[in-house]
């Protein structure tokens, strides 16, 4: 039981418990159209599909038309299925198996929204974000992004402002430290079915995790959705990658090479190059040292920038390949979770990640360009593999170790590779 506190004899309302007794629960979002997160997909046999979850807002009925978010698609309720069987109606806070009248393709992390619930399908959001990492944030680095029952790939682009915790000030920030406030933009890979929090609570929660680690950097609360599904259409090509593959002769692709400098991915990627057009065949290198003269002239070594030098390149690449060439990248890519991120943009078999394998020291004695020379005068800071991490492939398609062997023998593995039927 709660009493008031005897050192507090100026307030006169109720206990924190309370309150929280009192405080409405089921009525959250009641008056503007009910809402169901699918946490689970329950098919026992052929003739029934149950979409279960917690009623987040309103009431649900049989025969009541609904959206289903993110697709946008119309359903039927059917039926609904309490802890005790059929039931005539479920509450915002109740749990619920829910049968649609429609066979369609509903997953974990789907929405089932009715009139005018206050969930949409989005691709940006701004974040009300809680801090909890002890690495600061960084812009432009990938994310596992967790809503309800939903997870996609998400990357803050910008931090809009801190909060000043001891005066509650909004104050201009350009990272995010540990325990900070801030509000950030997010932008998702694909659209997810989100609600301001203050709208709908159970729909306004956002968790980033570590795609390394798996652990929960930060977490937030959806201040504004300030970019719907609907304002961005991919225009369809009337022409498609297979006829441009069909018109070249060839099977697009992307080789991705990555290893520490030095480890001799620029002469490996030249080296394939020449070798394809000796072959007929069409490919572009796109070079680190290349692309930071000209697309991201703009871009530092922050951790910030070289995640957001990869995203570019895996952009152009990939739209290289949608026009039919074998894109050949040579990069140092030092984080697992970009090149990952780099891999979801193609197709599956168009994405061949090469671990050009040498140790440091071999790198070192080699250092065609003079940068390890540099960094141990101290006269370059942040060059991977001396005071910048690079985190090895775990499992590329295929690891050539070339501190033993001369870039012709290298070249004969890689080609003898991709000329294997099914590989890459």
């Amino acid at each position: 039981m709660a009493s008031a506190s005897t050192r507090a004899p100026w307030y006169s309302g109720p206990t924190l418990l309370q309150w929280l007794e009192q405080v409405p629960v089921a009525a959250v979002g009641a008056a503007r159209g009910a809402a169901l997160p699918v946490q689970l997909v329950i098919r026992p046999g052929q003739d029934f599909r149950g979409l279960a979850g917690e009623v987040a807002a309103g009431t649900l009925r049989p025969g009541m038309g609904m959206r289903i978010l993110p697709s946008g698609r119309a359903a039927t309720v059917k039926r609904l299925l309490g802890p005790r069987g059929e039931v005539s109606e479920a509450h915002a806070g109740e749990p619920v198996v829910v049968e649609l009248a429609e066979a369609l393709d509903v997953a974990r992390g789907h929405v089932l929204v009715e009139g005018e619930a206050p969930a949409q399908a989005a691709e940006e959001v701004e974040l009300e974000l809680v801090w909890m990492s002890d690495a600061p944030l960084v812009l432009g680095k990938s994310w596992w992004v967790r809503v309800h029952g939903a997870e996609v790939t998400g990357t803050v682009t910008e931090v809009l402002h801190r909060v000043d915790v001891a005066t509650g000030a909004e104050v201009p920030a350009l990272s995010v430290e540990l325990n900070d406030l801030a509000r950030v933009r997010l932008v998702l890979d694909r659209p997810v079915a989100v609600a301001r929090h203050g709208e709908l609570p159970r729909l306004g929660v956002v968790l980033l995790v570590d795609r390394r680690t798996t652990e929960t950097a930060g977490a937030g609360k959806v201040h504004a959705v300030t970019r719907a599904s609907r304002n961005l259409t991919w225009q369809p090509l009337q022409v498609d990658r297979a006829t441009r593959a069909r018109a070249l002769g060839q099977r697009p692709r992307c080789i991705w090479l990555t290893g520490l400098p030095g480890a001799g991915k620029s002469t490996l990627a030249c080296l394939l190059d020449q070798a394809l057009h000796a072959r007929g065949q069409h490919a572009y290198v796109l070079d680190g040292d290349n692309v930071r003269m000209g697309l991201n002239r703009d871009l530092g070594f922050s951790e910030r920038d070289r995640a957001e030098n990869v995203r570019r390149v895996a952009e152009v690449a990939r739209l290289m390949v949608d026009a039919g060439l074998v894109v050949i990248t040579a990069f140092i890519s030092p984080a697992r979770a970009e090149r990952a991120r780099a891999r979801e943009l193609f197709a599956p078999g168009e994405f061949v990640e090469v671990f050009v394998d040498a140790p440091v020291e071999a790198c070192e004695a080699r250092d065609p360009k003079g940068l390890y020379a540099r960094a141990r005068r101290g006269e370059l800071r942040g060059l991977t593999g001396v005071d910048s991490p690079y985190e090895a492939p775990e499992a590329p398609e295929l690891r050539l170790a070339t501190a033993g062997a001369s870039p012709a023998e290298s070249l004969e593995q890689l080609l003898a590779f991709l000329d294997q039927p099914g590989t890459g």
